[in-house]
């Protein structure tokens, strides 16, 4: 692959913000971005509007302040985090794209850090931040333990390429990315399987799929410790309840992330009938092991977010049952012509 031609993108960062009802979080989330010490780097802001019934929109352009730099407002019918970011992708004009969410704060000197990473680093195609949370209510008991479930805390012990087989992830949130990669993942006759959280459904996985797809076209992760944001957490969101159906939609997209990672290892992708065959094996020794003690609501039980997880691996494997091997073969040659 030649990573030296860039395509007709120009110079910059572009911020796309993908928006749901948003009105209570989106004034910080743009004020963050008001405030960027860009030292004449250009930037732009994408506001995806993805199905908004409240002022999200209104919000967001009585706050926006800049008159160096633009905020622009789209529209996507279609809901889900990926469809959101594949409409403000195409709507993006500069070189860099930086995915924020509504509830992130990133710091003053994004646009500067994240263009100079990535002028200085040619081989990376995509570069993670440290995420930190901000709660303002009670933090729960159980938080510092699942942290990095809310994509929160430190990633990897220190800046550097991501490495090692089992290691080919970064947060979604604040996830920046080469515009030619992204755009040539989303306009590839290879689609990508997972779209993220729809409106108030808890789906996942959509992040990590990005991030296996750029490493397969042979492009290097990054994560930076010294690149900031801060995670505003609602307190909706802080609940035990709510982690575990977290964790229920982590399982269910698992099954076709694991055919990324098994070609990414350079294994053989399993059958349908193995695979189905493990997650059922693993969910009726969970089942087994903990009988009685999963009917009992207990907040910060380890074995309920066991079993939520292997769950929605069984569901979500269950659903593939069509389309399972379509889908290997599909992943397999596109990539296969890609190296």
């Amino acid at each position: 692959m030649n990573k030296t031609n860039e395509n007709s993108s120009s110079t910059g960062v572009s911020f796309v913000l993908c928006c749901y009802n948003s009105e209570a979080l989106v004034a910080d989330t743009i004020n963050a971005l008001n405030n960027q010490i860009n030292n004449g780097i250009p930037f732009e802001v994408i506001l995806v509007d993805n199905n908004c019934t409240d002022y999200t929109v209104s919000v967001a352009e009585s706050v926006w302040a800049r008159s160096d730099a633009k905020l622009h407002v789209v529209k996507e019918k279609t809901p889900g985090l990926s469809f959101a970011r594949k409409r403000g992708v195409r709507e993006t004009k500069y070189s860099i794209i930086s995915f924020v969410d509504d509830d992130n704060i990133v710091e003053p000197e994004w646009v500067k850090k994240v263009f100079y990473l990535f002028e200085n680093k040619p081989d990376v195609g995509a570069v993670g931040s440290y995420n930190l949370p901000l709660i303002e209510t009670k933090e729960p008991a159980w938080f510092e333990q699942y942290m990095h479930n809310y994509a929160c805390g430190k990633l990897y012990p220190a800046s550097g390429i991501v490495s090692g087989n089992k290691k080919k992830h970064l947060w979604g949130a604040g996830l920046s990315i080469r515009s030619k990669i992204i755009k040539k993942i989303y306009s590839a006759d290879l689609p990508l399987y997972l779209t993220g959280r729809k409106g108030n459904l808890i789906l996942a996985g959509d992040d990590s799929e990005i991030c296996f797809y750029c490493c397969l076209l042979g492009w290097d992760l990054w994560y930076e410790h010294d690149l900031t944001l801060h995670h505003k957490i609602q307190p909706s969101r802080l609940t035990w309840n709510y982690l575990c159906k977290m964790h229920e939609g982590f399982g269910y997209c698992s099954p076709i992330l694991e055919i990324y990672k098994r070609l990414i290892d350079n294994q053989f992708s399993l059958s349908f009938s193995a695979l189905f065959f493990n997650k059922l094996m693993t969910f009726c020794y969970i089942v087994m092991r903990y009988n009685v003690r999963l009917m009992v609501n207990r907040e910060g039980q380890h074995f309920q977010v066991l079993f939520y997880s292997a769950w929605g691996s069984l569901k979500g494997t269950f659903g593939l049952r069509k389309s399972y091997g379509r889908m290997v073969k599909q992943i397999r040659q596109f990539f296969s012509t890609q190296r």
